[in-house]
């Protein structure tokens, strides 16, 4: 036969109850708030690596574009001294021939054909051919 309880020991099982149940309420909460604060951990951990991670190829990018100028400024350099250094050979090697498109060669070559004392036949006539050449060279552009 089932034994009847008496109200106390009802109340007593109850209270017991209740306070299992506010104790499982307890730890669950407990449990729940060492999740948050686990999850708050590891996202503040990924944050701080994501950070890091940013600052570093923020670093790498301006160390390459750093090296990048410099080789730019290097290149800039190196091809105007090339440049000076050709200007240089045009001056210090005369070259015989006129630009027949540059109205400054024809006025030099003119200028130098007047002042061009020849000494015997030969000479006259490889001015008259240089003469014959520019002339055909500014007839033709």
């Amino acid at each position: 036969k089932a034994k009847t309880l008496s109200p106390e020991e009802i109340a007593a099982r109850e209270e017991e109850a209740r306070k299992q149940k506010e104790l499982e309420d307890k730890l669950a909460a407990e449990e729940q708030k060492r999740r948050e604060i686990e999850e708050a951990r590891i996202k503040a951990e990924r944050k701080a690596i994501r950070e890091e991670e940013h600052q570093r190829l923020v670093t790498e990018i301006e160390e390459r574009d750093n090296k990048l100028e410099n080789s730019k400024n290097v290149m800039a350099n190196a091809l105007a001294k090339k440049a000076a250094e050709i200007e240089w050979e045009k001056f210090r090697e005369a070259i015989d021939e006129t630009n027949a498109y540059s109205d400054r060669d024809i006025n030099t070559f003119c200028a130098l054909c007047k002042e061009t004392v020849t000494k015997d036949l030969d000479e006259a006539l490889e001015l008259i051919r240089k003469i014959e050449d520019v002339a055909i060279q500014v007839r033709n552009r």
